[in-house]
């Protein structure tokens, strides 16, 4: 492959190498942003969300102040307060028909769920109710029993016509706690038959005649309670505004959603988070899921009534979308780059083609110059390879004379050496035989005074051998006297025996030490004997250590003599073998010079077809 070829191929290999790591960057990227840019797109969606429910929550006080101001109702509240545990139900019919039909009106008009008015003791007095499709309107009379006038019109009948009257209506709350009984509007959250709903709650207010002023004056005869779920078709058009899966969860699972898979979430782990109607609504707990071997990010925003969190909404994002988004990105930059390749190859050729020209051009004359430097490398390599020769020879021969040399005075120095550490040897010998001398002198005078003191020993055992038998003896005559003296001197007679034989003992151990002294006195005067005979030889050996020491003496002069003549031969062939030596040694440098440039030379001629070699085209000059 020609360098021209090289590179065009190193160029386009260069564009793929950046094209697979781009692809690869940006893959990375787009994916660590992919959850970034779901996040951003679930916020999105919660603010539509939010914007829908904002909506609702004014369409629904708008509605429930239509029904509490509209059609007397505060007139027709009064009323029914004051006679309701009074008048009969015929009386009150009339009454009570105009109040529901007001509900039903408006709350078919604003297609709310279930819309009711009690009275100011919070008992129920009317209502419309949609349930599956199904409306019901009705009111509640207590006089003289508690009776539910309940009507499921058809399409097109009159609800007053449909009329029946019932003993209980479970569907709608008979009474409110005193709590909902407020003077004031209110809109929040509640749940219902596990469905969120919007709950207003609207004051119905009167005119009602101060005695004591004189006045008309406002007062409060009623509560209203209007009821909007948040239904399948809400959340259906939530998704389809936002493009994302909304689903919403009650405390008993899903209620209602666009992703029915997933149909459950712990309402618990959300009571630190924000909340629809809390100071900051956009505190949005999210994750990442699987739902059918679908990935999503998970946004989950709580429902609260007061501090409690009674529902929660969730929006997901399908990770597919972004998938989708980052694999047309990577088409495109595909695209790019390879378009990259097809306008850079025509350039890189023509590039290539007039860098080669000159360095065909430069690669001949190095090829020249190579081979001069070769040959007359190999001149000056072969006469200093001679020269080195010879210089070598004479060295070796100059160094092994030297050698014998240094033999000859390291054996001389042994020798001296030897004969040194001798006389030292014997002078020690000589030092320590005369103390030998000295310490048998004075354990001979030790010995004799041990000899004259056991002398002594044995005088002193024969005086105690001589009081001990007169001893015997008095104690023999006490005996005699004793037994003389008959019972009186009985105890007398005792003692003298005891004395006997106490001087019995003495007498046998006076003469068995007698024995041993005599035994050690004999083995003393031995001791003193053998003591003298080696003072004897000590002196002998003195006297031929002495004789020895001064000829070793003499033997070690005559060494060192010697030794300093081999030194001086010696000295006189070490500067010549140096001689040798320094003429070896620049011989053989100038061959290794020589040696050295040759093998740059062939260095050189190996670049060169090396070189030749990756341009292309010069050997096929050559050849042809």
């Amino acid at each position: 492959m020609t360098l021209k070829h090289k590179i065009v191929t190193g160029a386009v290999a260069i564009i793929l190498t950046v094209l697979v790591f781009s692809v690869a960057a940006v893959a990375v990227i787009m994916n660590h942003q992919q959850r970034h840019h779901s996040e951003i797109i679930i916020k999105k969606a919660y603010s539509v969300i939010e914007k829908s429910i904002r909506e609702k929550e004014k369409h629904i006080l708008y509605y429930s102040g239509q029904i509490a101001s509209g059609n007397n109702m505060g007139l027709n509240m009064k009323y029914i307060s004051e006679n309701k545990n009074q008048a009969e139900h015929l009386i009150m019919q009339a009454t009570y028909q105009s109040v529901a039909d007001g509900i039903h009106t408006v709350a078919r008009t604003a297609s709310v769920w279930e819309a009711a008015v009690y009275d100011a003791d919070g008992e129920l007095t009317a209502f419309s109710l949609t349930e599956d499709n199904a409306v019901y309107v009705g009111y509640m009379h207590k006089v003289p029993d508690v009776i539910y006038e309940v009507a499921n019109p058809e399409e097109g009948t009159a609800w007053t016509e449909a009329l029946k009257p019932r003993d209980s209506f479970s569907m709608i709350a008979s009474r409110l706690d005193k709590e909902s009984i407020a003077d004031k509007e209110t809109v929040g959250f509640e749940i219902k038959r596990d469905f969120l709903c919007m709950v207003s709650y609207i004051p119905v207010m009167g005119q009602i005649y101060n005695a004591k002023t004189q006045a008309p004056e406002t007062a409060q005869f009623g509560i209203l309670r209007v009821s909007s779920r948040i239904d399948s078709a809400f959340v259906e058009e939530m998704a389809y505004v936002t493009g994302t899966e909304v689903n919403l969860f009650t405390g008993k699972g899903l209620s209602v959603g666009t992703l029915k898979a997933h149909n459950k979430i712990d309402l618990s782990l959300l009571e630190t988070t924000g909340s629809f109607g809390g100071s900051d609504s956009r505190n949005i707990f999210f994750n990442e899921l699987n739902v059918e071997s679908r990935g999503f990010v998970q946004g989950i925003l709580p429902v609260r009534s007061g501090k409690d969190c009674i529902a929660a909404f969730a929006s997901l994002y399908s990770k597919d979308i972004a998938k989708n988004d980052m694999r047309q990105m990577l088409k495109l930059l595909c695209i790019v780059f390879l378009c990259c390749i097809i306008l850079f190859i025509p350039v890189t050729l023509i590039f290539a083609r007039s860098l080669t020209r000159k360095i065909e051009i430069i690669v001949k004359d190095l090829s020249d110059s190579a081979g001069q430097v070769a040959a007359a490398a190999a001149g000056i390599s072969s006469v200093s390879r001679s020269q080195s020769q010879n210089a070598s020879d004479q060295a070796a021969s100059v160094e092994e004379t030297s050698a014998s040399l240094e033999q000859i005075n390291v054996r001389s120095h042994n020798v001296s050496e030897i004969t040194r550490g001798v006389r030292e040897l014997m002078l020690t010998n000589i030092e320590k035989s005369g103390q030998c001398v000295k310490s048998l002198v004075e354990l001979g005078k030790e010995i004799a005074r041990v000899e004259s003191d056991s002398t002594q020993i044995l005088q002193i055992i024969k005086n105690i051998d001589g009081i001990a038998f007169q001893t015997h003896l008095l104690a023999l005559n006490a005996s005699i006297e004793a037994a003389r003296a008959g019972i009186a001197g009985a105890g007398f007679a005792v003692v003298a025996g005891e004395v006997k034989n106490l001087a019995k003992k003495t007498t046998d151990e006076a003469k068995n030490t007698q024995e041993l002294l005599v035994t050690d006195v004999n083995r003393v005067r031995q001791a003193v004997s053998s003591v003298r005979n080696i003072n004897y030889d000590f002196e002998g050996i003195i006297e031929s250590a002495t004789v020895i020491g001064e000829r070793t003496e003499s033997v070690t002069q005559a060494s060192r003599e010697i030794a300093q003549v081999i030194e001086q031969i010696t000295l006189a062939a070490g500067e010549i073998d140096k001689l040798a030596q320094q003429i070896a040694a620049g011989s053989h440098e100038t061959a290794m010079s020589a040696g050295e440039l040759s093998a740059q030379a062939d260095v050189m001629k190996g670049f060169v077809n090396d070189l030749e070699g990756v341009i292309g085209g010069i050997g096929k000059k050559k050849s042809s």
